[in-house]
């Protein structure tokens, strides 16, 4: 068939031919056109946007026949389609092999052996979904030939042609830019500047995703949309719409209409029509939707509006923000939970025609499963051994028989694996092969908390908190962490890719794009990663000091120029970038030679202790669910080098603060603010001792010190207590001082021996992490150890999901 096109009639007279860029747009046969006619509209569409012309649309052989007369016409130039011409040609059902021959053909290039080839083989089924974004693309002597064998392989150049010729620019011997072309447009201008090249790329994974918590925060149409158009500038191809947690239920469902209704603090949602519109769109840039639907925890919205699916109590108060993770949970042993969840993925699969749906299983307390006699009793009669990750399982099996009706696969996250050394498929036959994981935690045996393991046997997804979760701050995940971010070990057949999580607990839709990109930026070059080859026109790889490397700069040089004002991403889409990385601030000098301990978990060194005392609100001190008695102590009264220190300073203000600007959520909710004081001793007016005063308590996330205590005497420590645990992390943003004027203060001869034990005594604070760590590894507590099972219960009357 390629032999075919290349005869035919003298090309006809087309209109716009001297008119520069001349777009024309190839389809293969009928057949395809009536299949993907609405993909190729799309692609079609994304290339007169990029070019700023109309395309001429050439939709048969006979057409395509002249085509390939009037780019390269066997005698002479005169006939030669014109500097500028752009052709897009889309050849479904064809071999990928033969395309760099007729692509070559269509600029006029003489095709040879190192050029018109492809850089690997297509043989094997397990490529197709990356052999559908495959693209081979071609600039000779002006002309732009861009070949695919799907169009949404042709839809991805159009990003990359966007990129490119953002950045063109030619230049002289001496490196200097050289003019542009008189009377073109800047499209044009651009266009003419190109360096000749070859360019072959397909994605190296076919999950590119990036997830958008629309529950915490309501996002708007526009919003999304705009989310959906940056995604695929950066070649993303699944977007993963959070819509039910605990603090509403955005999605609506016919059949259960007060899920909508329990949205206690923020009455918005989508409809129907609004989905769809979504769906829609996203499609239209070659991106599939994947809905979230949390099951069976983060579940208080539709425990709010259907209580009867929980396995006790039947009053639910929705929470306005996360607090923490919650114990009530959907009760998988209930005939009234298998109906509703039969109500609400009967909608779902109606609204999304993706393949997936993601079902949720992050966070899910089992306390409730565990004194549940409707639990217990399922469990016996299933055969299961415990009331935790066994019941998980039989939730996923029962989700995945009822989605399966409907040609879906569940998406999960991957908690209940941890720690466990067999696989699910003995009590769900086909599980491996139908369950797809996200993995957050990637705990043995998923992974090793950084990247997929070879031996985990489920397809999976990877979203490393430590990697990707972006509405992490930047001192935790910057920029270089996330361009790290290696994906699964080598060799692993299972691993999809992956997909960037937008969680929204703290942030509102002004707040996203910040904090979305550049980091995404750095994402998407992880899960796109294919082979860009520049090559000079005559067929050879440009030499490392050749001028324009265009098509392969440097990761970081490409994304700090994408986030400049004037690049599309903030011009055209609207987000501008964060920062890349935090910048190191020294302790502030009020604080300087004290010690500072913490028993409390620090999440990274990062987020070391005396970041709290640097003076900058933009650093804090992270901690991960602090316990009831956890401390945080900033002392002078172990200091050795300088002992005049132990002698304190004169506050005259002193205050606390926990919820940082990017997490303001993380505050301390019960806590104490005490201080270590010398005052004067009961038994001898002349010395000293020291008493321990709490000086104020945490409200709102915060704790000021009463100012008649810190006139007692000079203030020698500092120290936060948790009073009640708490499962939700605190960011201590900075503990504040002020010195006031100059008081008397004891001298070292005043005071007591440093071991003698203070007036008021302050607990202990054994297996502290000190600060500056002596080992470059945090101690961590042991865990403790597992709970024997209880005891199941009888057989009941009790429907069997598996």
């Amino acid at each position: 068939r390629l032999d075919h096109l290349q005869g035919g009639p003298a090309p006809p007279e087309m209109p716009g031919m001297q008119s520069l860029p001349l777009l024309l747009f190839v389809l293969s046969d009928e057949q395809a056109r009536r299949e993907e006619r609405r993909e190729l509209d799309a692609v079609e569409k994304a290339y007169e946007e990029v070019l700023g012309v109309d395309a001429q649309d050439l939709l048969d052989l006979q057409e395509a026949e002249s085509l390939f007369r009037l780019m390269a016409p066997p005698k002479g130039e005169q006939d030669r389609a014109p500097e500028g011409t752009v052709v897009v040609l889309v050849l479904a059902g064809t071999k990928p092999e033969e395309l760099p021959h007729v692509c070559s053909k269509l600029v006029g290039r003489p095709p040879n052996g190192s050029d018109a080839v492809t850089s690997r083989s297509w043989s094997d089924d397990a490529d197709a979904a990356l052999l559908s974004e495959w693209h081979w693309a071609i600039r000779w002597q002006g002309r732009l030939a861009i070949c695919s064998v799907r169009a949404e392989g042709a839809f991805r150049f159009s990003t990359t042609l966007r990129q490119v010729l953002e950045t063109t620019l030619r230049l002289d011997a001496a490196g200097r830019p050289m003019a542009p072309p008189p009377d073109s447009s800047e499209v044009a201008t651009r266009l003419r500047l190109l360096p000749s090249f070859i360019l072959e790329d397909w994605p190296h994974h076919q999950w590119r995703g990036l997830q958008l918590d629309c529950v915490r925060h309501y996002m708007q149409m526009e919003f999304i949309k705009k989310y959906l158009r940056a995604m695929a500038y950066y070649k993303a191809n699944v977007f993963h719409w959070h819509l039910t947690d605990d603090q509403a239920w955005r999605l609506y469902i016919p059949k259960r209409p007060k899920l909508v209704k329990a949205n206690k603090w923020s009455q918005e949602y989508y409809t129907t029509e609004m989905v769809r519109e979504v769906v829609e769109f996203a499609a239209s840039l070659f991106i599939k939707v994947l809905p979230t639907v949390e099951t069976p925890g983060h579940a208080l919205a539709s425990l709010a509006a259907y209580p009867e699916i929980a396995c006790e109590g039947d009053h639910f108060e929705v929470p306005k923000t996360r607090v923490g993770t919650y114990n009530d949970i959907m009760c998988v042993s209930k005939k009234e939970l298998a109906d509703f969840a039969q109500d609400v993925f009967e909608e779902v699969v109606k609204l999304f025609p993706h393949s997936f749906v993601h079902v949720g299983g992050d966070e899910t307390p089992t306390l409730k499963w565990e004194r549940s006699d409707h639990v217990k009793a399922f469990a016996g009669k299933a055969g299961l051994s415990n009331l935790g990750p066994d019941i998980m399982e039989a939730w996923y099996c029962f989700l995945g028989n009822l989605l399966g009706k409907y040609n879906r696969s569940i998406v999960m996250w991957d908690d209940h694996f941890a720690k466990r050394e067999w696989s699910v498929s003995r009590k769900c036959p086909g599980a491996e092969q139908s369950w797809v994981v996200q993995a957050w935690k990637l705990e043995s045996p998923v992974g090793n908390e950084e990247y997929i393991s070879r031996s985990f046997p489920f397809r999976t997804i990877a979203s490393p908190m430590r990697n990707v979760y972006l509405d992490y701050p930047v001192a935790s995940i910057d920029y270089n962490k996330t361009m790290a971010w290696r994906i699964a070990e080598p060799g692993t057949k299972s691993a999809l890719g992956g997909c960037a999580t937008m969680w929204t607990e703290d942030s509102e839709p002004k707040d996203v794009g910040a904090k979305v990109y550049p980091r995404y930026l750095a994402v998407s070059e992880r899960l796109w990663g294919g082979p860009v080859g520049a090559r000079s026109s005559d067929g050879h790889h440009l030499a490392a000091e050749a001028l324009p490397r265009v098509l392969d700069e440097s990761a970081f040089a490409a994304s700090k120029r994408h986030c400049a004002d004037e690049a599309p991403l903030s011009r055209d889409l609207g987000f501008k970038c964060g920062k890349f990385a935090h910048a190191e601030v020294e302790r502030s000098p009020l604080w300087a030679g004290a010690d500072v301990q913490t028993t409390m978990e620090v999440y990274a060194l990062a987020f070391r202790p005396d970041r709290a005392l640097d003076g900058d609100e933009e650093s804090y001190f992270w901690a991960v669910a602090p316990k009831s008695g956890d401390k945080f102590l900033v002392s002078w009264l172990t200091q050795s080098r300088d002992p005049a220190l132990r002698l304190g300073k004169w506050f005259i203000r002193l205050s606390a603060k926990t919820g940082a600007a990017d997490r303001p959520g993380d505050q301390l909710d019960n806590g104490d603010l005490a201080v270590a004081q010398w005052l004067p001793s009961s038994d001898n007016a002349s010395k000293y001792e020291l008493a321990w005063q709490r000086v104020g308590r945490f409200q709102g996330g915060s704790a000021t010190a009463d100012p008649s205590i810190l006139e007692q005497g000079p203030v020698a420590a500092v120290q936060i207590t948790c009073t009640v645990a708490q499962t939700k992390w605190m960011s201590l943003v900075e503990i504040f001082a002020e010195e006031g004027p100059g008081r008397p203060v004891p001298s070292l001869s005043d005071l007591p021996d440093r071991n003698s034990p203070p007036r008021r005594y302050a607990p202990s604070l054994g297996g502290a992490h000190s600060w500056p760590p002596q080992a470059p590894q945090m101690a961590v507590p042991p865990k403790p150890p597992p709970k024997p099972p209880p005891t199941l219960a009888p057989l009941g009357r009790l429907p069997a999901l598996v």
